[in-house]
């Protein structure tokens, strides 16, 4: 918990388990920098790990044991990614003049848009409106879930 989120490279990241029954974390790293991380984790048991590269798609992070607990980070090496709320809302802030190509990442659809131009300027406030049919998620068989994760490069 929580399901999605970005994290810092370097950061460290605390996997506790408050189950009575042992759970293994086990992360999917792209970037050769990370190295994987799967240990089992036991009840009040915690294990702290890293990412040591940044990713373009959040990594998968799954139990061994329990198939279904499956979550996503995205590990950035900037401040300018966000997650939205259920309202399907985000906000990046304090992004410095320039132009950025962005991606949004859904955890079914996969990516949602290859990528897409930003051009800041000096003191811009952007808003953007991204709509998709519903046939995007038609696969899905389980609770839709609410929640897009947005990164940039530059």
């Amino acid at each position: 918990d929580p399901h999605v989120f970005t994290v810092r490279v370097g950061q460290p990241i605390e996997v506790t388990n408050s189950d009575q029954t042992a759970h293994n974390t086990h992360t999917y790293p792209l970037n050769p920098a990370s190295s994987p991380f799967s240990k089992i984790v036991g009840y009040k048991k915690k294990e702290i790990y890293t990412y040591d590269g940044s990713e373009k798609i959040p990594v998968k992070v799954g139990c061994d044991i329990h198939g279904w607990m499956i979550a996503y980070q995205l590990p950035v090496d900037n401040d300018f990614c966000d997650v939205s709320g259920d309202d399907g809302k985000f906000e990046i802030k304090g992004l410095p003049p320039g132009d950025y190509k962005f991606r949004i990442w859904h955890e079914e659809a996969g990516d949602l848009e290859k990528t897409f131009d930003v051009t800041i300027e000096g003191g811009d406030t952007v808003h953007e409106t991204f709509t998709y049919p519903s046939s995007k998620f038609a696969s899905f068989s389980g609770p839709a879930p609410k929640v897009v994760s947005l990164s940039s490069t530059r």
